[in-house]
């Protein structure tokens, strides 16, 4: 299974390498800026893509067909694309962390709770957008599930505006459960992702190659 990631890895270094300029760019832009919280969001969607993008070569040179003569089952191959994908969503998170706590440090101070809630940020967002992404590439292949992918993209930007302009006002919550929260965010997640690994299995189990 990790030869299958490191396919990935191979075959996307040049992509990688651009994404770790785009991360510089945007490293610059928080201490220009003094505000690292966006790069956390934005480094978890990226993380997210980097793993869309390995459906993309696998799909473009046709590797599925050509996958299916080696001794590797369907669902090996779904399990390497989410173990690539927790690889992306780990470096992302520190990577977050690092540059929050890199900006804030240069403003003046590090407050710590930035830097747990912007590596939480990039953990959260990252997975739950694959996990949306993936049973539907699975099914469709990547071609065909770009309005998805923009749907799962530009929607909670577009909530989350709206919200702002709503005034922004989160209702009071309890001490225990604003304690609770991001755990709860957290174990969401979970149960989220484990869920689209299994359907996706199901879905590439029985797709025609």
């Amino acid at each position: 299974m990790w030869g299958l990631v490191l396919k990935d890895l191979f075959s996307m270094r040049k992509y990688l390498k651009s994404l770790a300029i785009v991360v510089g760019i945007l490293l610059i832009m928080g201490l220009c800026m003094g505000e690292a919280a966006f790069v956390a969001g934005v480094g978890g969607m990226l993380s997210a893509i980097v793993t869309i993008v390995g459906f993309s070569y696998d799909e473009s040179c046709h590797w599925d067909a050509y996958g299916m003569t080696l001794p590797v089952t369907r669902r090996q191959y779904i399990a390497a694309k989410y173990l690539m994908a927790l690889l992306m969503f780990g470096v992302s998170t520190l990577t977050g962390m690092g540059m929050t706590a890199l900006v804030e440090l240069v403003s003046g101070s590090v407050l710590w709770a930035d830097v747990w809630g912007s590596g939480l940020g990039a953990f959260l967002v990252g997975p739950l957008a694959f996990s949306v992404l993936s049973p539907c590439i699975c099914l469709l292949g990547v071609e065909r599930s770009r309005l998805v992918m923009m749907a799962v993209f530009l929607l909670p930007t577009g909530l989350i505006m709206l919200w702002g302009r709503q005034g922004g006002k989160i209702p009071p919550l309890s001490p225990v459960l604003r304690q609770a929260l991001p755990w709860l965010a957290v174990l969401a997640l979970v149960v989220l992702f484990v869920g689209s690994y299994l359907l996706s299995c199901r879905i590439y189990e029985k797709k025609d190659l």
